[in-house]
């Protein structure tokens, strides 16, 4: 296996002193939904792979969210504009005295999400697959991880956690009223296929996220039914669960990670005043958190959030490395759209020394799914 590294490059820079350099990665904007899943239940629930087949009312389709699934909705696109603005307020990014490139993932959504934040000031929105997503880009050398083990290795160390989120499904399932399926609590969660699938499956990727892409494109959430915060987040929470479980693996999380990562070190190694804004998905969020060993708290949202338009920045000044979590709220009420909170690096830390965060970077950034740049890469 191949190390990546710039430990080199950084002792040949010339420090500025002054330099103020920031990574933002963010989520795509809220989008409609994907209503059926290739990766249905276990036996014998394997053909319930539509949401409708789980509630007793159909759930909105197209000509509600008046887009095609997977496609920014008109206000998913409406709150990328708030939380560009929000963040060029704040002098995260879109500042003229820090050049801002916008990079997105070759994905309808993240290019119109890039595209609508209005914050880059140096170049159009760029386009790179490989960033996000070097297995789907089938980047050279960048296998597939061994799905199977890695997710069952995670599930097996995160039993607890996805106890406590199958708490939750009894009263999603009285949200939803009873479908042509059985109740979600009532379906096992198995490893199959690489995917951990089931009624926590069906709950986190059918259910829960269409929830939250309901409340972020101002439709009535679950018809309506679930109204108070506490309830949706609840929801919410089940799916961070699942997520966690399912591509937390370092295995897996390296692939979706390491050229985040490799993208970070390397601007930071050359210490210069500017701003990269990534967007990308919730994959790639949990993935560089979990190859971190991250926590991050922002806004209502629960710990280590995975919402449209939610985000982690890192910022490097005078030799240390600080972060914070960014996210819209999609709280009209709220004077700002956006929030921020606090992020700590494994061990609870608040901050590390660039020699750290890079020695920590380089300690797990996978060198065969980073696309070859003219940073040193040793065998």
């Amino acid at each position: 296996m191949r190390v990546w590294s710039v430990l080199g490059v950084l002792g040949a820079v010339a420090w500025d002193a002054d330099a103020y350099s920031t990574v933002v990665l963010l989520r795509h904007c809220p989008r409609a939904p994907y209503l059926t899943d290739r990766h249905g239940p276990p036996p014998p629930n394997a053909v319930f792979t539509s949401a409708d087949n789980y509630s007793a009312l159909p759930f909105p389709k197209q000509d509600v969210w008046g887009v095609p699934e997977g496609q920014c909705t008109a206000a998913g696109l409406q709150a990328a504009a708030e939380l560009g603005a929000a963040l060029k307020s704040m002098g995260l990014a879109g500042d003229a005295q820090r050049p801002t490139r916008v990079i997105a993932d070759e994905v309808h959504r993240c290019v119109a999400t890039a595209e609508a934040l209005g914050l880059n000031t140096s170049s159009p929105v760029e386009v790179d697959r490989p960033l996000f997503d070097p297995l789907s880009a089938k980047l050279a050398g960048c296998t597939q991880p061994d799905w199977d083990a890695t997710v069952q290795k995670q599930v097996d160390a995160h039993r607890s956690s996805l106890q406590d989120a199958r708490e939750y499904l009894s009263a999603l399932q009285t949200v939803l009223g009873q479908g042509a399926a059985p109740n979600l609590d009532s379906i096992p969660d198995v490893v199959s296929g690489g995917y951990l699938v089931g009624g926590l499956r069906v709950a986190s990727e059918l259910v829960a996220e269409t929830l939250v892409l309901e409340k972020a494109s101002s439709l009535p959430v679950a018809w309506g039914r679930v109204s108070d915060e506490k309830s949706l987040m609840d929801f919410v929470k089940l799916r961070i669960a699942y997520f966690s479980a399912q591509y937390g693996g370092l295995e897996i999380a390296q692939r979706y990670s390491s050229g985040l990562m490799a993208r970070i070190a390397e601007q930071f190694a050359e210490a210069k005043d500017e701003v990269s804004v990534l967007v990308g998905h919730d994959l790639n969020l949990v993935a560089l958190g979990s190859a971190l060993g991250l926590e991050w708290q922002c806004g209502p949202w629960p710990s280590n959030g995975l919402s449209p338009l939610s985000g982690l920045a890192f910022h490097l000044k005078d030799g240390i490395v600080t972060a914070q979590s960014v996210c819209h709220t999609f709280d009209k009420t709220s004077i700002s759209p956006m929030a921020s909170g606090a992020v700590q690096f494994e061990g609870g830390s608040a901050k590390l020394s660039l020699e750290d965060f890079t020695a920590k970077l380089t300690s797990v950034i996978l060198a065969e799914c980073v696309k070859k740049t003219t940073r040193e890469i040793v065998v």
